[in-house]
This record gives C-alpha cells, sequence and structure tokens, in this order.
C-alpha cells in the first residue's frame, strides 16, 4: 500500500490500537509495581543504598525537583517610618516580657545568650 492510499480522506479505518488500551496498560502496571513496592519497597530501598549507591543517589536526585523557588514575604514592606518605630517598639515589650517572664519563673535571660 503506497503513503498516498494510506491517509486518504474517507477510507475506513483498517485497525489500530483500541481505544483506552494503552491507558489500560499503563494503569495496569503501575497498579503492579505499586503492590510490590508495598510489599517489598523498604526492604529493596536499604538493599540498593548498601549495594548500589551510586544508583541509589541518581533515584533520589531524579525524585528532586530541578529548581527551587524562594520567596520571601518583607513585614516591614511598605510600612510608614511611625509603623515601623510602632513595629520595633512592640519587639522590644515582647522581648522584655518573655525576659521577665523568665526570671521570674527562675529560668535564663534569653536576650543574654
Amino acid at each position: 500500500m503506497s503513503e498516498s492510499t494510506r491517509f486518504q480522506r474517507g477510507r475506513a479505518k483498517t485497525g489500530g490500537r483500541r481505544k483506552g488500551s494503552r491507558d489500560r496498560i499503563a494503569t495496569a502496571l503501575l497498579e503492579a509495581i505499586a503492590a510490590d513496592f508495598e510489599q517489598f519497597g523498604h526492604e529493596a530501598v536499604i538493599i540498593a543504598r548498601k549495594e548500589k549507591p551510586i544508583e541509589y543517589l541518581r533515584v533520589v536526585a531524579s525524585l528532586l525537583p530541578r529548581e527551587f523557588e524562594i520567596t520571601t514575604h518583607n513585614v516591614a514592606h511598605g510600612l510608614s517610618d511611625d509603623e515601623l518605630d510602632a513595629l520595633i517598639e512592640h519587639a522590644r515589650h515582647q522581648r522584655e516580657l518573655a525576659a521577665s517572664r523568665g526570671d521570674a519563673e527562675g529560668g535564663e535571660n534569653p536576650s543574654t545568650h
């Protein structure tokens, strides 16, 4: 059969993979692997780590994300000078309260460390 007759419009389908067969096979395989891992996984991990540490580390590395996104939230961003002064004063007051509670309970003063 030539290339030109294989893909003509209106030509009847002649077979191919049954719909959903690939998904069924993949699902069955993953379920079998999951069952095997539930039964033997812990032991297999220990053996791999001891007997084949390079391969073990390759698997570990392959499971880690390739990139990390680090975001920070700056509490002071957008605060006025007066609000920053109030925040600093509040922090100082909280530290003094914690220190006085520690002294009253016979504990150490956390600000001395």
